[in-house]
Parts: C-alpha cells; sequence; structure tokens
C-alpha cells in the first residue's frame, strides 16, 4: 500500500537526492487533464506567458461539484524506495460573495502505481481505475478572503512497482500550480573519510537495513587492524557507519582536500614527515634536517647528527682547545689537554684517545693503529678528566695521539675520522740497558695522578718485611713526602727527632746502589 508522510522536516535532511521530475523544465510541460464532471472550465494548459497550470471553478453558477484531474507524465522510479515531493502552490481563497457553493481552500494529491509503463497515462475518471488518495493539501495559512497565498508542500511516498504517476484533483479550488518535483535519496558512494561504499538507494524507513562494505578509496589509505569496512544506508540518503570503520593515510602521507571537495590522502611536502597511520598532519623535520625520499622520517643534514627522532640535528662536539705530550719514559708517553668549549661539566661529554704509529717524523698520515698491547691509565673511552698515560709503546718511535670530544651523537657516526679532535705527535725515547731509567719521571706522575693519604716506605730480605718507615702524604708532592716532620711511624725509633738524616745504600749486582729521597735531588 503506497502512503505519503507530510515530513516539512524533509527540507533540512541531510544526504543526496537524484532528481526523476522537475517542472516546469526548459520547454513547456504538458500534463494530462480530465474531467469528472462537466462543470467549470477545469484546468488550463501552461503558456509561454504563463508557465504553470491553473483551475479555478469557483463561480456559482456552478451548481455540481467539479472534479477536475491533472495526471503527471509517467516516473520511473529507478529502484527508489521512498519519493519525495516538493510541490509550490498559490491558492485564493473564497470570496465572501459572487461565488458558488462548492468554493474550496485545499486540493487533493494521488498517485498510481504500476510495474510496466502503458501506451496512454491511466485515465481517473474512468471506472476499475484506481487511483491512491495520498493527502489533502492545505496552505499553512489561508489569506483574506479573495486574498492569494504562496506555499510549498512537502512530503513523502512509500512505493511499489517500478514506475508511478501522480494526480491533482479539484474539487473547487482557485489554485495554480508553481512548480513540481520529485526526488529520491541515495547513500553516495563517499560514506566516511577516505572510505567508499557502493552507490545504495536509501530505504523507505530505517527498519531492517541492509549492512554494506566499503573499502578505502585513496591508494595512499589503508584500515587499521585490517578489519571489513561495514556501513548502513539510512532512509535520509547518510551512510551509518560501523565503529572502527575507517582508513587512515599511511606513512608520509597527510589528509587534506582534494579534487571536487573530496579527501585525499597528499604526500608530506618537502621537509616534512609523517612516521605513523592516521589523517593527523604531517611534522616539520627538526633543525638542520630533511625529510627522506618516503618522508616517513627526516635525515639530518651531513656534519649533524641527533640522539633521537624528536630532538634537532646538531654538530658533533667541537674539539679539545689544546693537546700536549708529555715522554715520561722510552716506553711509556703523557697525553693532557685542555677541555672541550662544549664541555659544561654536566657530564654529558666525555674524551677518548686513539693511538696511531708514524712511520717517521715526515709521516703525517700515521694510518697504523697501535698495538693492542698498549696500555691507557685510566683508560681509553669514557674519560672524564684531561689525561691519560700509554704505556706499552715502542721505544724511539714517532706516534700520533688524537683525543676526541665525545657525547651521545658521536653514536651515530662511527667513522671516527669525522669525530673533532685534537691531536699531537711524539717521539718516545731510546732505550738504555740502565734498569732504572726513566722510573723517577713515571713514579713522580703516578704520585701526582693517585693523591696518596700516605706513603709507605718497606726494605724486604729474601721477600720479608724487616723494616717500615710510613710518612702522612695528604697534601704533598712527589718532591717533599719523603721529610721527618711527615714521619708517622718508623723501625728507626730515633727517626722522629733526629738531628741529620744520612742517606741509605744497598751493595747490588752492579756496585752500590743508593736510595737517596730529598728535594735537593729531584725527590
Amino acid at each position: 500500500m503506497l502512503f505519503l508522510w507530510l515530513v516539512a522536516v524533509l527540507r533540512g535532511v541531510s544526504g543526496e537526492a537524484e532528481t526523476l521530475v522537475e517542472e516546469p523544465g526548459p520547454d513547456l510541460w504538458y500534463w494530462s487533464i480530465f474531467k469528472g464532471s462537466n462543470r467549470g472550465a477545469g484546468w488550463s494548459h501552461p503558456s509561454t506567458a504563463s508557465p504553470t497550470y491553473k483551475v479555478c471553478d469557483i463561480a456559482k453558477d456552478i451548481t455540481k461539484e467539479p472534479k477536475n484531474w491533472l495526471l503527471t507524465d509517467f516516473i520511473d522510479i529507478k529502484n527508489a524506495k521512498r519519493l519525495d515531493i516538493e510541490v509550490t502552490f498559490s491558492l485564493r481563497n473564497c470570496p465572501l460573495a459572487e461565488v458558488g457553493p462548492f468554493c474550496r481552500t485545499s486540493f487533493s494529491l494521488y498517485s498510481y502505481h504500476t510495474d510496466v509503463k502503458p501506451v496512454a497515462g491511466p485515465d481517473p475518471t474512468k471506472p476499475g481505475v484506481k487511483f491512491q488518495k495520498e493527502i489533502v493539501i492545505i496552505p499553512e495559512t489561508l489569506p483574506a478572503p479573495d486574498q492569494f497565498t504562496t506555499d510549498t508542500f512537502y512530503g513523502s511516498v512509500v512505493t511499489k512497482g517500478k514506475g508511478i504517476y501522480f494526480a491533482f484533483l479539484d474539487q473547487g479550488s482557485c489554485v495554480t500550480i508553481i512548480s513540481f518535483a520529485v526526488k529520491y535519496r541515495f547513500c553516495s558512494e563517499r560514506g566516511a573519510t577516505l572510505v567508499r561504499f557502493p552507490r545504495t538507494v536509501a530505504p523507505a524507513n530505517d527498519i531492517n537495513l541492509t549492512k554494506q562494505e566499503g573499502e578505502c578509496t585513496d591508494p595512499n589509505s589503508r584500515q587499521r587492524l585490517n578489519k571489513k569496512l561495514f556501513g548502513v544506508c539510512l532512509s535520509n540518503g547518510e551512510w551509518n557507519i560501523t565503529d572502527n570503520s575507517a582508513c587512515f593515510c599511511n606513512y608520509g602521507y597527510e589528509l587534506a582536500n582534494g579534487s571536487s571537495d573530496s579527501l585525499a590522502c597528499k604526500e608530506c611536502q618537502i621537509g616534512f614527515y609523517k612516521d605513523t597511520v592516521d589523517n593527523t598532519k604531517c611534522l616539520l623535520c627538526p633543525t638542520n634536517s630533511a625529510s627522506n625520499a618516503g618522508r616517513t622520517g627526516c635525515i639530518c643534514k651531513e656534519g649533524y647528527y641527533r640522539s633521537s627522532d624528536r630532538t634537532d640535528c646538531e654538530e658533533l662536539p667541537k674539539a679539545p682547545l689544546m693537546a700536549n705530550a708529555t715522554v715520561v719514559k722510552a716506553t711509556a708517553v703523557e697525553i693532557s689537554w685542555q677541555r672541550s668549549p662544549d664541555d659544561l661539566d654536566d657530564g654529558e661529554l666525555i674524551y677518548a684517545v686513539d693511538c696511531f704509529r708514524c712511520t717517521s717524523s715526515e709521516d703525517k698520515n700515521c694510518d697504523e693503529q697501535c698495538n693492542l698491547n698498549v696500555q691507557y691509565s685510566p683508560s681509553k673511552e669514557n674519560i672524564s678528566g684531561v689525561d691519560v698515560v700509554i704505556n706499552g709503546l715502542p721505544s724511539s718511535s714517532y706516534f700520533l695521539f688524537r683525543v676526541y670530544s665525545v657525547n651521545e651523537l658521536n653514536r651515530q657516526e662511527q667513522n671516527r675520522d669525522v669525530w673533532n679532535f685534537a691531536e699531537v705527535f711524539v717521539k718516545t725515547k731510546v732505550s738504555t740497558i740502565h734498569p732504572t731509567e726513566g722510573e723517577t719521571d713515571l713514579l713522580a706522575y703516578m704520585y701526582t695522578v693517585s693523591k696518596p693519604e700516605q706513603a709507605r716506605v718497606a726494605l724486604y730480605t729474601n721477600g720479608t718485611e724487616v723494616l717500615s718507615t710510613i710518612f702522612n702524604a695528604k697534601g704533598t708532592t712527589h718532591l717533599d713526602w719523603f721529610s721527618q716532620k711527615n714521619l708517622i711511624q718508623s723501625s728507626w725509633t730515633d727517626l722522629k727527632n733526629a738531628t741529620y738524616i744520612l742517606p741509605f745504600h744497598i751493595d747490588g749486582r752492579f756496585g752500590v746502589r743508593n736510595f737517596e729521597i730529598d728535594a735537593h735531588d729531584g725527590g
């Protein structure tokens, strides 16, 4: 059964609609006119001067109720389930005088549906031709007697069959049909953000809706978690999308306006990147970097590095200001330096040392790494101080030492040649057969580095300690710790109060070996 809803709110319903009929069109519209009685003039066809249908059989000499029919052309409904109807009309209220007894302020809308288009339109005046009465159309507000009002009627008809006719029945009104339109609603292919569903005719109501499967519209978008996209087309022509049925722009693409006011995934601009699958905007690359080919991240410019994807690209820490070398003995060298300008004494910058062997004093390339047996004190890497002693070097040889400034950025660059460094060239001493060559200088250095609290001198016989002396070494140097005033305890009980102290000696393999420790002879 066909029926019509009078729903003024249809004017604001969202969704898309296709127009099946819209009159008047570019040409004069010509519908069929039928009279159910011989009373009155009936409907008049449009003309160039007045492109509307009119009827006004209200004269007082009309003694029988008029029945004036106006039939539309056949309308192919294109599988529409419900038709939206829009009628704009002008109606004259009945005059107070010189008016017939059948004057009305309304007219009626009828429908006739069929599966086959007939050769000629159905005649509503013939017996057996059944038109369905849909509604009586009345203006929202009646004007004063003998005055006109213009109004628009909005309604909808649920259909059966493949086609339909509409008919207007006048029974004594003075009315003009200004325009007539029939549309149906459908859910377009664009359902949700970046989601396309098949074009679907809107149902007559929102009961027993059919689920449709969609797909991502943009080749640079994808579904999350590989879930299928589902939605249902509502009667108002809008898609009701299932939760989580959405598509998102891929890595390196952002959601932006495309052609024809649609949304699309656009590649990030040069200098921007996006490392997530979502519909957020691309981000500006950090300072001193540029986006990679896929716009999925940023690459630091040459000579710049960064510790994480979210930090700016920076240069490696500046080199130590100066490096110095002191030859301690034939096989040992002390390297010292001044801190880098980037060393803020916050523990984030440390130092490292590399040793290279040179072929001669003229060799400045020095690309041969030192022997692995070379020892570094306190260490070769992760040095927080400003000096290191290198032991185990060949005597009378040439070396190049590099002192690098190191922080977390250096981890991004494996080539140490690129690191910033200070360097110094060194030649070790010539080795001699004297068994104590250079020992005094080395002991002096180690004393300064270790900062002892006490100094102890012990004498042994056949590996057994027989005599010892302990000194207070706090605040002393290698030149003044061995003094009577610093004496704490001694096997020689008279040392504390002695007024004159002689050096001692031991007979050794190469003659007498003197052990004298005082400031006058270099301590």
